[in-house]
């Protein structure tokens, strides 16, 4: 790795302070920190490569970009504060960014980032290092006006933050790709005295507002419809038990937005687990959850002919069970076509 490789990467991945040598022995300090109780889950950094940054909702609204590029990814650590929302965090990265010289290329929150279609056109650090929940997203790519070598002008540099909340925890990925013999470009706010860019924060999350959970079901369900199983991100119970817990009611309120946006939908509700203890105790149990999830649905309007409830267990797993985060994964319910 370059010595401007690493600088870029530091300046991005400020989860640790750090103070980077370069040439004429000035040192670069980390200049953006993601909020307290995050951790650094993974890194990469090319001198030369390419990455699609989004410019819009579509999967073609994106920018494909040559040079350097170094990608660093956070995710709230377990035990820590709750996080902020990932609109709330983007705003503020928005904002510390604008006071040094950045533009807003593009936007957005939620379902208007595009859903499913959009999320599968980014260019993002494998799972589990980076996941993403197109119901509670944000998304922000800017960029600035950069030098060549002698001050001579060149192409800019292209900053894109992804921030997420999947099943409670906080997702965060920046990507910089800067042209290649371009100066690295500032990523701290202006000093005092400096003039400022007034900012335009991000809108609120409609994962936040009460009437969140309709604002993205019709993107849900596309998804539900398009893939044939959705799964209740934010759904939790009581340990060991078919309880839901109290902080699932988002959750709940979600699914029953999703299939009163597709009326005509049926349903299983399937509960699934990790691959602690037998087979025959956690279908047992992943059904009794299950069961539990098709109650509160029809509790909140939806017709129990629609719905069917059942529990395999661990035969379905979506990631390895060899981490407390692949396991956690698989502890899930869905909504599956019948």
């Amino acid at each position: 790795m370059t010595l401007p490789q690493m600088l870029a990467v530091r300046r991005v991945l400020a989860a640790i302070a750090v103070a980077a040598s370069i040439s004429g022995g000035m040192a670069a300090a980390a200049a953006i920190e993601p909020p307290p109780g995050m951790e650094s889950v993974g890194t990469r950094s090319e001198a030369s490569d390419r990455a699609d940054l989004p410019i819009g909702p579509g999967a073609t609204d994106r920018l494909a970009l040559d040079g350097e590029v170094a990608i660093a990814a956070w995710r709230s650590a377990s035990g820590s504060a709750t996080p902020p929302s990932p609109a709330a965090m983007l705003s503020d990265y928005r904002q510390a960014l604008a006071t040094a010289g950045w533009d807003t290329v593009f936007a957005c929150v939620d379902a208007d980032c595009g859903g499913v279609e959009r999320r599968f056109g980014l260019t993002l650090l494998p799972a589990p290092t980076m996941l993403v929940d197109t119901a509670d997203m944000a998304l922000l790519t800017l960029s600035h006006d950069a030098e060549g070598e002698g001050g001579e002008a060149s192409a800019a540099s292209h900053l894109s933050l992804v921030a997420s909340r999947v099943l409670g925890k906080l997702y965060l990925q920046a990507t910089l790709v800067k042209p290649p013999g371009a100066a690295d470009p500032p990523l701290r706010a202006a000093e005092a005295g400096e003039d400022e860019v007034a900012p335009t924060p991000l809108p609120p999350s409609a994962a936040e507002e009460v009437a969140g959970p309709a604002t993205n079901a019709d993107t849900l369900a596309e998804q539900l419809i398009g893939e044939g199983h959705l799964a209740l991100d934010g759904l939790e119970f009581e340990s060991g038990t078919a309880s839901i817990a109290a902080s699932s009611t988002a959750a709940i309120a979600r699914a029953a937005a999703v299939l009163e946006a597709a009326p005509d939908l049926l349903v299983a509700v399937v509960g699934h687990s990790d691959n602690d203890g037998a087979l025959e105790g956690n279908i047992a149990l992943s059904r009794r959850r299950a069961e539990a999830v098709r109650d509160a649905l029809v509790a909140s309007g939806v017709a129990a002919n629609r719905l069917e409830a059942h529990g395999i267990g661990w035969l379905a797993p979506i990631a390895s069970n060899g981490s407390p985060e692949g396991r956690a994964r698989n502890r899930r319910v869905e909504l599956v076509l019948r």
